[in-house]
Protein backbone atom coordinates (compact mmCIF):
# COMPACT_ATOMS: atom_id res chain seq x y z
CA UNK A 1 0.00 0.00 0.00
CA UNK A 2 1.56 3.40 -0.48
CA UNK A 3 2.39 5.73 2.05
CA UNK A 4 -0.86 7.62 3.12
CA UNK A 5 -0.36 11.73 3.08
CA UNK A 6 -1.74 12.40 6.92
CA UNK A 7 -0.20 15.59 7.98
CA UNK A 8 -1.09 18.64 6.90
CA UNK A 9 -1.24 23.10 7.55
CA UNK A 10 -4.86 24.06 8.03
CA UNK A 11 -5.23 27.49 7.87
CA UNK A 12 -5.82 30.40 7.15
CA UNK A 13 -8.80 29.46 9.95
CA UNK A 14 -10.07 31.39 13.11
CA UNK A 15 -9.04 29.64 16.43
CA UNK A 16 -11.31 28.84 19.08
CA UNK A 17 -10.41 28.09 23.44
CA UNK A 18 -6.71 28.31 22.63
CA UNK A 19 -4.27 25.65 25.13
CA UNK A 20 -1.35 25.87 23.51
CA UNK A 21 1.07 27.10 26.25
CA UNK A 22 -0.70 25.83 29.09
CA UNK A 23 -2.06 22.18 28.87
CA UNK A 24 -5.62 22.21 29.80
CA UNK A 25 -7.51 19.31 31.62
CA UNK A 26 -10.14 16.91 29.96
CA UNK A 27 -13.37 16.46 30.17
CA UNK A 28 -14.06 13.62 32.48
CA UNK A 29 -10.11 12.55 32.85
CA UNK A 30 -7.29 13.76 34.54
CA UNK A 31 -5.16 13.95 31.51
CA UNK A 32 -3.76 17.36 30.38
CA UNK A 33 -3.91 18.26 27.08
CA UNK A 34 -2.92 20.89 24.43
CA UNK A 35 -5.69 21.72 22.23
CA UNK A 36 -7.45 24.23 20.12
CA UNK A 37 -10.47 24.87 18.02
CA UNK A 38 -10.08 25.50 14.17
CA UNK A 39 -12.91 27.09 12.62
CA UNK A 40 -13.92 26.23 8.83
CA UNK A 41 -16.25 28.39 7.26
CA UNK A 42 -18.97 26.24 5.18
CA UNK A 43 -19.18 29.50 2.86
CA UNK A 44 -16.23 30.40 2.03
CA UNK A 45 -13.87 27.64 3.15
CA UNK A 46 -14.85 24.59 0.77
CA UNK A 47 -11.75 23.86 -0.81
CA UNK A 48 -9.94 23.51 2.14
CA UNK A 49 -12.80 21.27 3.63
CA UNK A 50 -12.42 19.23 0.93
CA UNK A 51 -8.15 18.58 1.31
CA UNK A 52 -8.67 17.87 4.81
CA UNK A 53 -11.37 15.65 3.77
CA UNK A 54 -8.43 14.07 1.67
CA UNK A 55 -6.31 13.59 4.79
CA UNK A 56 -8.57 12.14 7.18
CA UNK A 57 -9.48 9.92 4.35
CA UNK A 58 -6.01 8.87 4.45
CA UNK A 59 -5.67 8.59 7.79
CA UNK A 60 -9.01 5.94 7.69
CA UNK A 61 -6.66 4.22 5.22
CA UNK A 62 -3.24 3.90 6.73
CA UNK A 63 -5.35 2.64 10.21
CA UNK A 64 -7.81 -0.02 8.07
CA UNK A 65 -6.20 -2.68 8.84
CA UNK A 66 -4.24 -2.27 12.61
CA UNK A 67 -6.96 -0.40 14.25
CA UNK A 68 -10.32 -1.34 12.35
CA UNK A 69 -9.88 -4.52 10.72
CA UNK A 70 -10.79 -3.59 7.20
CA UNK A 71 -14.12 -2.27 8.61
CA UNK A 72 -15.46 0.98 6.92
CA UNK A 73 -16.40 3.77 8.86
CA UNK A 74 -20.29 3.26 8.59
CA UNK A 75 -19.86 -0.06 9.67
CA UNK A 76 -18.11 0.96 12.78
CA UNK A 77 -20.22 2.10 16.02
CA UNK A 78 -19.74 5.24 16.84
CA UNK A 79 -17.09 6.09 14.58
CA UNK A 80 -15.76 9.46 15.54
CA UNK A 81 -14.97 11.62 12.56
CA UNK A 82 -12.95 14.97 13.17
CA UNK A 83 -14.25 17.46 11.21
CA UNK A 84 -17.27 17.85 12.98
CA UNK A 85 -20.57 20.39 12.18
CA UNK A 86 -20.99 23.41 14.74
CA UNK A 87 -24.25 24.03 13.45
CA UNK A 88 -25.40 20.87 15.04
CA UNK A 89 -22.98 20.14 17.56
CA UNK A 90 -22.00 23.80 19.14
CA UNK A 91 -24.98 26.68 20.57
CA UNK A 92 -22.90 29.77 20.55
CA UNK A 93 -22.65 32.49 17.59
CA UNK A 94 -19.07 31.98 16.68
CA UNK A 95 -20.11 27.76 15.85
CA UNK A 96 -22.66 29.04 13.40
CA UNK A 97 -21.44 28.56 9.47
CA UNK A 98 -18.51 26.46 10.44
CA UNK A 99 -16.94 23.03 10.43
CA UNK A 100 -14.98 22.51 13.44
CA UNK A 101 -12.24 20.15 14.19
CA UNK A 102 -10.38 20.15 17.65
CA UNK A 103 -6.43 18.95 17.68
CA UNK A 104 -5.13 18.06 20.71
CA UNK A 105 -1.37 17.57 22.21
CA UNK A 106 0.03 15.89 24.82
CA UNK A 107 3.27 18.33 24.04
CA UNK A 108 3.28 21.57 23.84
CA UNK A 109 3.12 23.14 20.15
CA UNK A 110 5.48 25.86 18.91
CA UNK A 111 3.61 28.88 18.61
CA UNK A 112 5.20 31.36 16.24
CA UNK A 113 4.18 34.51 14.34
CA UNK A 114 4.40 35.68 10.64
CA UNK A 115 8.06 36.01 10.62
CA UNK A 116 8.50 32.35 12.59
CA UNK A 117 9.49 33.64 15.26
CA UNK A 118 8.42 32.41 18.84
CA UNK A 119 5.46 33.83 20.18
CA UNK A 120 6.28 34.79 23.89
CA UNK A 121 3.30 37.10 24.67
CA UNK A 122 0.77 34.47 25.27
CA UNK A 123 -2.10 37.53 25.17
CA UNK A 124 -1.50 36.93 21.25
CA UNK A 125 -2.89 33.98 20.79
CA UNK A 126 -6.75 34.45 21.24
CA UNK A 127 -10.15 32.81 20.46
CA UNK A 128 -10.91 34.93 17.44
CA UNK A 129 -7.08 34.89 16.17
CA UNK A 130 -6.46 33.94 13.08
CA UNK A 131 -3.53 31.11 12.07
CA UNK A 132 -2.35 28.14 10.63
CA UNK A 133 -2.29 25.20 12.33
CA UNK A 134 -0.17 21.71 11.51
CA UNK A 135 -2.06 18.59 12.49
CA UNK A 136 -1.18 15.04 12.03
CA UNK A 137 -5.03 13.12 11.37
CA UNK A 138 -4.08 9.50 12.61
CA UNK A 139 -6.57 6.57 13.54
CA UNK A 140 -7.01 5.25 17.20
CA UNK A 141 -9.01 2.63 18.62
CA UNK A 142 -8.77 3.38 22.73
CA UNK A 143 -11.36 2.67 25.32
CA UNK A 144 -14.04 1.64 23.40
CA UNK A 145 -13.91 4.46 20.83
CA UNK A 146 -12.55 4.27 17.20
CA UNK A 147 -12.38 6.91 14.61
CA UNK A 148 -9.70 9.36 13.41
CA UNK A 149 -7.81 12.28 15.35
CA UNK A 150 -6.42 15.21 14.65
CA UNK A 151 -2.64 15.55 16.49
CA UNK A 152 -1.40 19.14 17.16
CA UNK A 153 1.69 20.13 16.33
CA UNK A 154 2.60 23.43 15.42
CA UNK A 155 1.17 27.04 15.06
CA UNK A 156 1.69 29.91 13.14
CA UNK A 157 -0.26 33.20 14.03
CA UNK A 158 -1.44 35.08 10.79
CA UNK A 159 -3.10 37.78 11.36
CA UNK A 160 -5.28 39.19 14.64
CA UNK A 161 -9.08 38.78 14.17
CA UNK A 162 -12.23 39.36 16.00
CA UNK A 163 -12.27 38.04 19.61
CA UNK A 164 -15.23 35.67 20.37
CA UNK A 165 -17.08 35.66 23.68
CA UNK A 166 -17.45 31.65 23.35
CA UNK A 167 -20.76 32.64 25.14
CA UNK A 168 -24.07 31.02 23.95
CA UNK A 169 -26.76 33.47 22.88
CA UNK A 170 -29.05 34.71 25.58
CA UNK A 171 -32.39 33.16 23.25
CA UNK A 172 -30.71 29.62 23.01
CA UNK A 173 -30.44 29.48 26.87
CA UNK A 174 -33.56 30.89 27.64
CA UNK A 175 -35.74 28.94 24.58
CA UNK A 176 -37.34 26.20 26.80
CA UNK A 177 -38.33 28.64 29.87
CA UNK A 178 -41.49 28.77 30.10
CA UNK A 179 -42.28 32.73 31.74
CA UNK A 180 -45.77 34.23 31.79
CA UNK A 181 -45.43 37.33 30.95
CA UNK A 182 -48.38 40.34 32.69
CA UNK A 183 -47.66 43.68 30.73
CA UNK A 184 -50.36 45.14 33.43
CA UNK A 185 -47.09 45.47 36.30
CA UNK A 186 -43.85 44.51 37.02
CA UNK A 187 -43.86 43.33 40.25
CA UNK A 188 -42.88 40.09 41.59
CA UNK A 189 -44.54 38.07 44.61
CA UNK A 190 -41.97 35.83 46.04
CA UNK A 191 -44.06 34.72 49.28
CA UNK A 192 -47.10 34.63 47.52
CA UNK A 193 -50.27 37.11 48.26
CA UNK A 194 -50.70 36.36 52.08
CA UNK A 195 -47.34 36.46 53.17
CA UNK A 196 -45.57 39.49 52.53
CA UNK A 197 -42.50 38.88 53.98
CA UNK A 198 -39.37 41.27 52.94
CA UNK A 199 -36.31 40.11 52.21
CA UNK A 200 -33.31 41.13 53.03
CA UNK A 201 -31.23 40.53 49.54
CA UNK A 202 -27.76 41.87 50.91
CA UNK A 203 -26.78 39.01 52.65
Amino acid sequence: MAEQNTKMTIGPVTINYPALFKARKQLNSDKLKYEVDLLISKKSQKELHAEIMKHIQAAYLAGKDSKFKGKKPNEIRDFYNPMRDGDKERDTEEYKGHWFIKAKSDQPPQVVDIKRKPVIDESEIYSGAICYVSVNFYAFSEGGGKGIAAGLNNVLKYKDGKRLSGRPSAESDFADLDIEVNEDTDDFNFGGEEDEEEYDFTG
